[in-house]
C-alpha cells in the first residue's frame, strides 16, 4: 500500500491504495482512543473525494478505522458547543451535507467496515456509502445518539436513514436515540453483512 503523508496522519484521516485499486480511508484520530469527525478531518476527507472522483484508476474506496474496535465515534461535541450562533451552526451542518453526498456521488462503489462504535456523523457518513458491513462484535453500535442532548443529526441521515430501513425504524432510531448492535442492524437493513471481525476488511 501507498501510505499518505504523515501530516495527512496528524489530522487523524489517512488513506492508502492497494495493489486491487481500492482506496482505504483510514480514521486513526492520534493520541485518543476514539476516531471524530474533526473540522479539520471533514475539510481533508472533502478534498480527498474531490480528488478520488475525478481519477479513473480508483476501482472502490473503503472507510475503516485503523483502532481495534472502533470505527466513528461522530462529530466533535466540543466544536459542535463552540458554535456561537445559529448561522455558524447550519453553515456546518451544510458543509457535512456537501462532503457525504460526495460519497454519494462518487463514480466508483464505496463501502465501510464498521468495527465498533459508528455513532452521530459516523452513521451518517456510513448511510452515505453504497454498502455498509458490520464486525459480529459487542463492541460495534450504530445509530444518531446525539438527539438525546438535544442536536439534530445534520448531515443527511435524517433523509438517508428512512430511505434505507423505512420510516419506523428510522424514527425509532432518531426519537429514541438509542444505537443498536451489529445483529440488529442487519435486520432492520442497516448494514447490509455482519461477518466475524477477523474477515472484515476482506469481506
Amino acid at each position: 500500500m501507498n501510505a499518505g503523508s504523515h501530516a495527512e496522519g496528524e489530522i487523524g484521516v489517512r488513506h492508502e491504495t492497494d495493489a486491487a485499486g481500492i482506496v482505504h480511508v483510514v480514521f486513526d484520530h492520534p493520541g485518543d482512543n476514539v476516531n471524530l469527525l474533526s473540522s479539520d478531518v471533514l475539510r481533508h476527507l472533502s478534498d480527498l473525494l474531490d480528488d478520488l472522483g475525478s481519477r479513473a484508476d480508483v476501482r472502490g474506496l473503503l472507510f475503516r478505522s485503523a483502532k481495534p474496535r472502533m470505527f466513528l465515534a461522530g462529530a466533535d461535541v466540543e466544536e459542535i458547543a463552540s458554535y456561537d450562533d445559529a448561522f455558524r451552526a447550519a453553515e456546518g451542518a451544510r458543509a457535512g451535507q456537501a462532503i457525504f453526498q460526495k460519497i454519494a456521488d462518487l463514480p466508483a462503489p464505496s463501502a465501510c467496515a464498521i468495527a465498533g462504535p459508528c455513532l452521530g456523523g459516523g452513521t451518517e457518513m456510513a448511510l452515505a456509502c453504497t454498502y455498509r458491513l458490520a464486525a459480529d462484535d459487542d463492541a460495534v453500535r450504530i445509530g444518531l445518539p446525539e438527539t438525546r442532548i438535544g442536536i439534530v443529526p445534520g448531515f443527511g441521515g435524517t433523509q438517508r436513514l428512512p430511505r434505507l430501513v423505512g420510516l419506523e425504524a428510522a424514527l425509532d432510531l432518531v426519537l429514541r436515540g438509542r444505537p443498536v448492535d451489529a445483529r440488529r442492524a442487519l435486520r432492520i437493513g442497516l448494514v447490509d453483512a455482519v461477518v466475524p471481525p477477523e474477515y472484515l476488511e476482506r469481506e
